[in-house]
């Protein structure tokens, strides 16, 4: 219960990022059309490009890594977003996250316990000020 909503409001506070490409990943949990914290890797490319269509979100993406973002193919957004923010999601929060079947999610554990909780506005909120503390630090700009 109240564990499971502290581990993970510990996960968005102290996450590494070198890129911002977890805000996205976790705010896709959180959408108004996302049943249960969890979201297709289909659903989830389309959050990213929604994501970074966003000025602000793409000084992210100004490096040759990204270069042509715009022109990627699903095949390239997929693997991308599958060996970056997920796997790195899983590797240091595996007992929060899945990904099975193309499909990733918060645990139903873990999910249910932030509902129990009454945590979901308060966990989008800390994503937003996580988003905002990486942007202020690393571009110097306020998002």
């Amino acid at each position: 219960m109240l564990s499971n909503t502290m581990s993970f409001l510990y996960m968005i506070e102290h996450t590494r990022m070198t890129k911002s490409y977890k805000g996205p990943v976790l705010l896709s949990l959180f959408q108004e059309n996302t049943i249960g914290g969890k979201i297709t890797i289909d659903e989830l490319m389309e959050y990213f490009k929604y994501f970074y269509a966003e000025p602000k979100h793409r000084l992210d993406l100004n490096d040759l890594i990204h270069e042509n973002f715009d022109k990627w193919s699903n095949d390239q957004l997929e693997s991308h977003i599958i060996r970056n923010p997920i796997s790195a999601l899983l590797n240091t929060s595996s007992e929060l996250f899945y990904f099975i079947n193309r499909e990733f999610g918060i645990k139903q554990e873990v999910y249910e316990d932030l509902i129990q909780d009454i945590a979901l506005d308060l966990v989008k909120e800390k994503i937003h000020q996580r988003l905002a503390h990486y942007y202020s630090i690393k571009f110097k700009v306020v998002i």
